[in-house]
């Protein structure tokens, strides 16, 4: 046997100590001359000066530094050490702490010949274990480096058989196909209680180590890592349609199980087959072109390269879709404005427009129906509007169905809401009164009276549903909708006070002035003087 492994022995029993290096056979057994030391502290200065053994055979009480101080030592600044324990006490306590220093063996003296042989063997046995196992790491991450770099384009085609040979890589057939397969975006809405914890790396994590439990065995398919974490799969076959098959059975196989475990979804992106594992990257990149489809064609799928037709998105024409919606939905159409919106999506999809610039074209609708709604509706309606439309997210969606799905509910909703205003009478009283008040406010003699009368309600009834409808009586509407021009002309004139009072419907300037004051806490001179001053410091002219 080779002398591979350093030991060394400690005891402060020099007889003990010279009778276990003179009885065994150490070279013989894979081991270099034991360094023997006569306790824990000339044991740790030998380590210090360099000595770093394999295994540590130590007493465990000995004078200045004992065993188990050593082993806390050598478990510090060498864990990967065997340390073995000989102690000539039998009590619990020791073994337990050396236990808790997870040391290889705990040994009662006195130790015979026989014992210490075997012993050796076992040790010899768990070092070359340790070592094959540390060559087979090294080939592992040295294969997953090489299949990333081969992935990526980066290999030298000179270098390619040489380390393929070293990381033990073989590739059954002469055609190969790249796929990649990633867990599909979850959406707040489409998050499930199961996988509402899960992060992305989670997922990733189960996804490949799903994908390396199942094709263990398959000797047609390499499984391995990217540096973001996705999970690709290369197949190789004797054909090309060989490969092909094998790689969508595969991916197929890991979805289900992947969704069966998780409660998740995700896609698998194909490429096309290549002739050479130098082709491979190209390959990659076309599967993963693939994968990034399933925006537009929704995720738990499995998409191969050049399946669908390629428009660029330059071609895309929003300002058609725009007048098509935008007229459905002056005529109160809206089975045509869903239309409208409904062919608008395809398109996207057709042209795969980017997710930013569909949802920007989303909102360019939305923005205007909600204004044209607001003409219609009374203000509170309006507000709860504007305050729906704010929970709904189109950048944090899965894909474009999704994004449809989520824009289309919204506009029924609006149309909803502008049927309920219509229809009812109530609602349509307190718009029109809502109305006549914003025409009429600058009226000094506008009273309840005048707005009942043009409206045709009672007093009694209208003063009921108003402050149900707007959350304030007549006379806090009619002063708000006063004051709120009276800031604007305070802000954008150098009218007097006396002359905006009169502009907003107030006969008496000082009676204006104290309830400007009332409402702001400020005086209507002191408002446009802070006013200014804000706009002095933002340069506004």
């Amino acid at each position: 046997m080779e002398c591979n492994y350093k030991i060394m022995l400690v005891d402060d029993e020099p007889e003990v100590l010279n009778s276990i290096l003179e009885t065994i056979n150490w070279e013989g057994n894979g081991f270099a001359a034991p360094v023997g030391c006569y306790n824990g502290k000339e044991a740790i200065e030998c380590i210090e000066r360099g000595f770093i053994p394999d295994v540590l055979i130590t007493d465990i009480n000995m004078p200045l530094v004992g065993g188990l101080e050593l082993t806390q030592y050598v478990r510090k600044h060498h864990e990967d050490v065997l340390v073995v324990i000989l102690s000539g006490y039998d009590e619990f306590s020791y073994a337990q702490e050396a236990i808790k220093l997870q040391v290889y063996d705990y040994i009662l003296k006195p130790v015979t010949p026989a014992q210490l042989q075997q012993l050796l063997l076992v040790l010899k046995t768990s070092l070359d274990n340790a070592e094959t196992n540390d060559m087979d790491s090294a080939v592992k991450l040295g294969a997953v480096d090489f299949l990333n770099r081969l992935l990526e384009g980066t290999v030298d085609p000179e270098d390619l058989e040489e380390e393929m040979r070293r990381y033990q890589i073989s590739f059954k057939g002469c055609y190969h196909i790249v796929g990649v397969i990633d867990p599909d975006k979850q959406s707040s809405r489409s998050r499930t209680e199961k996988s509402h914890e899960l992060t992305r790396e989670n997922l990733r994590n189960s996804l490949y180590n799903i994908s390396a439990e199942l094709l263990e065995h398959n000797t047609q398919i390499l499984t391995v890592r990217d540096k973001r974490g996705r999970t690709y799969l290369i197949a190789s076959d004797a054909i090309a349609s060989g490969a092909a098959v094998i790689m969508k059975s595969a991916a197929a196989q890991i979805l289900r199980v992947f969704s069966e475990r998780s409660g998740c979804t995700a896609s698998a992106g194909i490429g096309r087959v290549a002739m050479a594992p130098q082709g491979l990257y190209k390959s990659a990149d076309e599967a993963l072109e693939a994968l990034d489809d399933r925006f537009y064609y929704g995720g738990c799928n499995i998409l191969n390269a050049g399946e669908y037709p390629v428009v660029t998105a330059e071609k895309f024409d929003f300002t058609g879709f725009e007048k098509q919606f935008e007229t459905a939905v002056q005529q109160l159409d809206d089975k045509s404005a869903l239309s409208a919106l409904t062919a608008m999506f395809e398109r996207m999809k057709v042209v795969k427009l980017p997710i930013l610039q569909c949802a920007k074209s989303c909102q360019r609708l939305i923005f205007p129906f909600i204004s044209f709604a607001a003409g219609i509706i009374g203000e509170k309606e309006n507000v709860l509007l504007e305050e729906a439309w704010d929970k709904y997210d189109l950048y944090d969606v899965a894909s474009l169905n999704e994004m449809r799905c989520l824009t289309q509910e919204f506009c029924e909703h609006v149309f909803e809401v502008i049927n309920m205003v219509c229809i009812d009478s109530s609602a349509t009283q307190i718009r029109k009164a809502e109305n006549f008040i914003r025409q009429n406010f600058s009226n000094p003699k506008l009273s309840l009276k005048m707005v009942t009368n043009h409206i045709a309600v009672s007093t009694s009834y209208f003063s009921a549903q108003f402050k149900t409808r707007t959350g304030v009586t007549f006379v806090e509407y009619l002063t708000n909708v006063r004051m709120d021009k009276a800031k604007q002309l305070l802000s954008l004139t150098d009218w007097p006070t006396y002359e905006v009072a009169e502009a907003v419907g107030f006969a008496n300037p000082h009676y204006f002035s104290v309830a400007f004051k009332r409402l702001t806490c400020l005086t209507p001179r002191e408002y446009r003087d802070q006013n200014q001053r804000i706009r002095d410091e933002q340069n506004v002219p």
